[in-house]
């Protein structure tokens, strides 16, 4: 997918300086030569005497200065209006980039610590998990972990759509969705802005809204216009947000707020790029720009309605028809594999996760070593057989994708059978290299269910090659 077009739109031809400044000065001899020998020729054939024709060039002085002042005021005037255009449009450029810097600076330091934060997200998770298979017989115990681990999964999934809608890149396949699921969901993690902490959130959905497309850019597209409206609104915002079936199969989302609404003389500016009424450190200018291209690239628009129930404005996100039927889908049952004889090397660098991991797999009847490092898991397949490989992908010295390159050299069927599981699967980076490898990823935090399908998968899949 294509990156949105953001630059600003700028159709008017190219200025020559030089050029048009020669063209306006021989314009001007030109007209100036003209007048002089017409009025000239006038005021000798109209003069009757000496001091009419004085008088006559004194008016005529008069009309020639009056003249070429009133031609350097519109000269002046449009080249400085033209000026200031572009000093306003220049502003708003540096405004955005400075905003922007401050924005890659946050999101270098986000995804600095995600990795340690789905560490710590991830032991919680599998130890909560051995709790529960340890308290089956105490249902009074067994509530109060099932009550942290319904909250475990909310952090979880908070983390996962910050990381999703503020990622880079625009993740996802075209899949089955219920945009009801999407936009509940979009406006739960609005909630928790500081900007909507006072605000009313209202949400109308029809009964079913199935559709084919890719969630993340729904979400962000939503998102953005909900704190566009909390902006505008202010701390008394009252802010609905409607889905409504456009017919045959195609959907539309609008998003109406309370605040002071558009001025006419702004509609046609406040979808380009760069243009924002807020103060200088608080607006880019490019949220709703943003939300725009995501809609394109979506095969849909975004419109700005002409009238709002509650007299602010009213945006509308128009979604097309899928292209694609939706299809009733449930879970795929695994194929059970045979466990007896496997054994599973874990690479991890957190001692917690590689333990928890190994008791697991020991629990499921795999044969389980681990590693404390890349290094060290190469120094152990030099001197056992191994079926399976779960690395961390993140970790010091040697990554996981060293890791695999080495296994892939000295293994390579081995190099096959690897399963990585991390904390960062949304940046390009690692998402590109799981693409390349052909291995499956596994993100952080995740369930002892989901490990031993994942690996349980692995070497159902590698014994049918």
């Amino acid at each position: 997918m294509k990156p949105p077009d953001l630059a600003p739109r700028n159709d008017a031809p190219a200025v020559r300086p030089a050029r048009t400044a020669t063209l306006m000065a021989g314009a001007y001899l030109v007209v100036a030569a003209a007048y002089i020998l017409i009025s000239s020729t006038f005021a000798s054939e109209h003069s009757g005497s000496v001091e009419d024709l004085k008088r006559l060039e004194i008016l005529k002085g008069l009309a020639f200065v009056a003249g070429s002042a009133l031609l350097l005021f519109v000269v002046n005037f449009t080249t400085l209006r033209r000026i200031r255009r572009h000093e306003l449009q220049t502003r708003r450029m540096e405004r955005a980039m400075r905003n922007a810097e401050h924005s890659v600076l946050a999101g270098t330091f986000a995804r600095s610590i995600a990795h340690d934060i789905n560490n710590a997200l991830g032991i919680a998770t599998l130890n909560l998990d051995q709790l529960q298979t340890q308290l089956a017989h105490d249902p009074k115990r067994r509530a109060l972990v099932d009550e942290a681990d319904r909250a475990l999964t909310r952090i979880t999934d908070w983390n996962r759509r910050f990381f999703e809608i503020g990622g880079r890149q625009l993740l996802g396949d075209i899949r089955d969705l219920d945009l009801r699921e999407v936009i509940q969901g979009t406006v739960e993690l609005a909630r928790q802005h500081g900007k909507l902490q006072s605000a009313q959130i209202e949400v109308s959905l029809p009964a079913q809204a199935r559709y084919r497309g890719i969630a993340s850019i729904i979400e962000r597209a939503v998102l953005n216009l909900i704190l566009n409206a909390a902006d505008a609104a202010g701390e008394t915002a009252r802010i609905v947000v409607a889905l409504s079936s456009a017919g045959h199969g195609s959907w539309s989302i609008s998003v109406e707020d309370n605040g002071p609404g558009i001025a006419p003389a702004l509609r046609e500016e406040v979808l380009e790029p760069f243009f924002t009424t807020k103060p200088d450190g608080i607006g880019t200018g490019l949220g709703l720009a943003v939300s725009r291209s995501l809609a394109r690239d979506h095969g849909g628009d975004l419109t700005l309605e002409p009238t709002a129930h509650q007299g602010g404005a009213s945006f509308r996100l128009n979604l097309p028809i899928s292209g694609e039927p939706v299809r009733e889908s449930g879970p795929v049952p695994l194929q059970s594999a045979d466990v007896s004889q496997a054994r599973v090397l874990v690479v991890d660098d957190e001692a917690e996760i590689a333990g928890l991991m190994r008791d697991m797999l020991e629990g499921a009847g795999y044969e389980v070593a681990t590693a404390e490092s890349g290094a060290v898991a190469l120094a152990l397949l030099e001197t056992a057989r191994f079926d399976a490989v779960v690395s961390d992908l993140h970790m010091p010295e040697m990554d996981g994708a060293t890791l695999w390159r080495e296994v892939a050299q000295l293994h390579p069927a081995l190099s096959r059978r690897m399963l990585f599981v991390t904390g960062d699967t949304l940046s390009p980076g690692a998402s590109e290299f799981l693409r390349k490898v052909h291995c499956p990823g596994l993100d952080k935090p995740f369930s002892k269910t989901d490990l031993l399908a994942a690996v349980a998968q692995l070497l159902d899949s590698s014994a049918t090659d």
